[in-house]
This record gives structure tokens, C-alpha cells and sequence, in this order.
């Protein structure tokens, strides 16, 4: 994705820098299909795409070649191509019907002061048609950020150095920093134990998230009796989605909530806790409250049930057991000295790491899950990332003004119990179910997934 300034209007003249035109072997012309869409485009498919495309015109991709090569561009080889007006394009929109998959025997000419450059033709030379170029681009949810100033890299984290300002990463190699931001979040027991059965909820470092959700449904569709531990959002929400499905097929399915607080939602206000459990009896959830789970044996080979033990001795058995009770963090690569006793990121309210006792500010930020602060909301991690923000460029500005974060008291979340209601805490108040309903069960915010990690 270019600049506006990377673009040059027909018969313009194209600027062929110093900075390009000193290092061999020079620039290269390259004839292009551009097409222009009509409005942003975002997680569309193949088949929507003709639907934003406004129309083609040629384009004449120009590079510098030297900055093409890794070894000179650190692998980001589009800086080449990034210099302004190295992107001339025609005058003329034809119409989006000419290059339908049916007409591909269209052919394109680039010619550079009347001496062609390319001839191609669109059947031949194409390998993908613009249609679906357009939905994989559309996937991109950094695209609006210049190759320049932002490089996304997909990988796990191994190792970090402080000393040398360094973090590897697994399969792309050894980056270098000024500044560093942890942001690696936690994941769940559920996801990564073979102390639960396997239900992804929050798993890291996974590309196969569809093939888990499946796996988890076919377990649950299954199951007759069903053991969650845990009394916290996740196991409530669980427990009424798990509940409301059996109801609507009617099958007879026995959910019990195994909670270690003496009610669950521990966070929220009495009146809050009240009406989740006012609302997990109308679903048949039985909670059994002041009682932790100290150990769970899984059935052996598949076969049988699995075997909860309680800290009072007594024993449950079930077709599956669900851990949902807390978060663990993700800081395998975080040098220990940086962990507090749980091993989550000691921060200070800057949200700068805290280094040894004496130390100089180290140029290293958390923010997250995966900091020292209790509460683990979305909301929180937002307020933390623009602290995180206003300090780094502060650092780099010389600026004497400082932002601080303060965790607070204040709860902002809502818990659907089902589709029909739920409850939470809303500015110190407990809100109506129907509000619940209204704002998060219908699809418990599944719908702003996509701006949640969008930039």
C-alpha cells in the first residue's frame, strides 16, 4: 500500500532521486493493472469484491532495484518501490466488466515515452484476478500504515536481550529495537493443559483455531454431563450458552459450575452475582459455591468419565471438564528478573519494565494481560496501550510531561447468560438483563472482533 504522494498523474514527470539513481543497478518500469476502489474495503470475499472495485487503469510500477535486494532492505524490499511519484497511473477508468474472469483475453501495454515496456495478456500473465487480490488485501488490517513507518512479522517470540536490545523470533530471525513494547496477553488452562478438556479459550501461538472450535463442539454436542471450574466471566457465559443450546435441541444435559468464591463474578456488586445466579438456576445450572478443584483425572483413552476431585474430598464425575479459572501468562521468552512471583510483567505506572533497583529507565513498556495489574479487561489493555504511547513519545521527544495508569476500581463489563440476558457492571450499577441482551448476548461483540485489532 502507497502514500498519495507515491502517485503520478499522465504526462507528469517522475522524479528519479539521487538517492535511487546512485545505486546500481538503478531503477526498473513495470507495467501493472490497477484498479480503483470506490470505498475502504475490510474482510470482504472474492464474490463481494466486483462490488467496491470502481474501475481499471494501467500503472507503471517503478522500483529501485538496489533496495530491492534483503540484504539492503531488511527484507521490507517495498521501500523500493516507495519514493514519491514511483507511481504513475492513467487518466481513464474503464469499466469493471472488461476484465470480468469471461473477457480475460484482454491485454495490457505499458509504454514508457511512446517505447513499449510490457504486453501482457490478462488470461496468460494473471495468476490472480483482481477480485481476489482485493479480498486477500482487504484482510489486512494494517494496510493503511506505509511499509516505511510499520512492518508487521508474524512469529513467536523466543528470546529477549536487554543488553543487546534484541528479541528473536522463531523462524524470521533476530530484530533490533529502540523501544519495545510486550503485549503478549495470556491464555487460558483449557487451552494448553491436559488438566481440562481442550476448549480454546484465548489459545496463543495457534494458526488452527478453526479446526480447535470444531473439535470443542463435537466434544460438547456429545456430553450428557458437563463440570466447569470456575466462577469468573467465562465460566458463566459458558455455562448459559452450554445450558440454552441443550434447551433448544432438548437434551438433557447436567452443567455444574465448581466456583472457589462463595459467589460467582466475585468482581461485581452482590446485586450483580445475584442475578447471574438467578439466571443460571432458570437454565438448570447447578453452582456449587466456596469449593476449588485441587485435581482432575481425564478419562483414559477416551473411554469413561472424567474424575473431578474437590478440596472438601469429594468427588464429581463427568463427560467433560472445563477449566475456566484464570488467565496464565505468556512470558516465556521475559527474562525472569522482569516476572513478579505469578510471572506477570512488573510494571510501574508509567508502564515502563521494572529493572534492577538503581537501574537506568529501561526502554521497555508492557501493557496487557500480560502486566502485574489485576484486572485483565479489554478495557484496561485499551487505557494501558495510550499511556504506553504518550510515554514512548515522550522518550523520543524530550518531553517532560508524563502519562501514568491507574488501574482503579471502576469494573465496566457485561456477562450474557445465554441469549436472552445477563448481567454486569456498568459504572458502579448493575444493568438491566435486557440491556445485557440488547448490547452483548446477541452475539457476545463477535461483530467488533475485526476493529478490536484493527489499527
Amino acid at each position: 500500500m502507497s502514500r498519495p504522494s507515491y502517485l503520478c498523474r499522465l504526462s507528469q514527470h517522475y522524479p528519479i532521486s539521487r538517492f535511487c539513481a546512485s545505486h546500481l543497478p538503478g531503477w526498473e518500469n513495470q507495467g501493472e493493472l490497477v484498479f480503483v476502489t470506490s470505498r475502504e474495503c475490510r474482510d470482504i470475499t472474492p464474490e463481494e469484491a466486483s462490488e467496491y472495485i470502481l474501475g481499471y487503469t494501467i500503472g507503471n510500477d517503478l522500483s529501485c532495484r538496489f533496495f530491492q535486494l534483503p540484504e539492503q532492505s531488511g527484507g521490507r524490499f517495498f521501500y523500493a518501490m516507495d519514493l514519491d511519484k514511483f507511481a504513475p497511473i492513467g487518466s481513464v477508468l474503464v469499466s469493471p466488466t472488461i476484465f470480468a474472469k469471461e473477457t480475460a483475453s484482454t491485454s495490457l501495454v505499458t509504454r514508457i515515452n511512446g517505447e513499449v515496456k510490457q504486453n501482457t495478456v490478462i488470461e496468460k500473465d494473471m495468476i490472480f484476478f483482481p477480485d481476489e487480490i482485493l479480498s486477500w488485501m482487504s484482510q489486512n488490517a494494517f494496510r493503511q500504515y506505509s511499509s516505511q513507518s510499520f512492518k508487521f512479522v508474524k512469529g513467536k517470540v523466543t528470546s529477549l536481550s536487554v543488553e543487546e536490545k534484541t528479541v528473536l523470533v522463531d523462524g524470521q530471525g533476530l530484530f533490533s529495537f529502540d523501544y519495545l513494547v510486550i503485549a503478549s496477553g495470556s491464555t487460558t488452562e483449557s487451552s494448553i493443559t491436559s488438566g481440562s478438556t481442550p476448549i480454546p479459550f484465548k489459545a496463543s501461538n495457534s494458526d488452527d483455531m478453526r479446526s480447535r472450535i470444531k473439535a470443542a463442539q463435537e466434544l460438547i454436542s456429545t456430553s450428557s454431563s458437563i463440570v466447569i471450574g470456575g466462577g469468573g466471566p467465562i465460566a458463566v457465559e459458558l455455562a448459559g450458552e452450554l445450558a440454552e443450546a441443550a434447551m433448544e435441541v432438548e437434551k438433557p444435559v447436567s452443567i455444574t459450575i465448581v466456583s472457589a468464591t462463595e459467589r460467582v463474578l466475585p468482581m461485581l456488586k452482590i446485586s450483580g452475582s445475584e442475578a447471574a445466579m438467578k439466571l443460571l438456576k432458570n437454565k438448570n445450572v447447578v453452582v456449587r459455591s466456596s469449593r476449588k478443584v485441587i485435581k482432575t483425572t481425564p478419562p483414559v483413552k477416551g473411554l469413561g468419565s472424567w474424575e473431578i476431585f474437590l478440596d472438601n474430598e469429594e468427588k464429581l464425575e463427568a463427560d467433560l471438564y472445563i477449566s475456566a479459572t484464570g488467565a496464565i501468562p505468556n512470558n516465556n521468552f521475559v527474562p525472569q528478573e522482569f516476572l513478579d512471583e505469578k510471572g506477570w510483567v512488573k510494571v510501574d505506572q508509567e508502564l515502563r519494565i521494572r529493572g534492577k533497583e538503581g537501574q537506568a529507565p529501561l526502554p521497555i513498556f508492557a501493557a496487557g494481560d500480560i502486566t502485574n495489574n489485576s484486572m485483565r479487561l479489554s478495557f484496561k489493555a485499551q487505557e494501558q496501550a495510550a499511556v504506553v504511547a504518550a510515554n514512548i513519545i515522550a522518550d523520543i521527544s524530550g518531553r517532560t510531561t508524563r502519562r501514568s495508569y491507574d488501574q482503579g476500581q471502576c469494573i465496566l463489563m457485561m456477562v450474557p447468560v445465554g441469549s436472552t440476558g445477563g448481567t454486569g457492571q456498568v459504572f458502579g450499577l448493575t444493568p438491566w438483563s435486557v440491556m445485557v441482551r440488547l448490547i452483548k448476548g446477541r452475539d457476545y461483540f463477535i461483530s467488533k472482533a475485526a476493529s478490536a485489532v484493527t489499527a
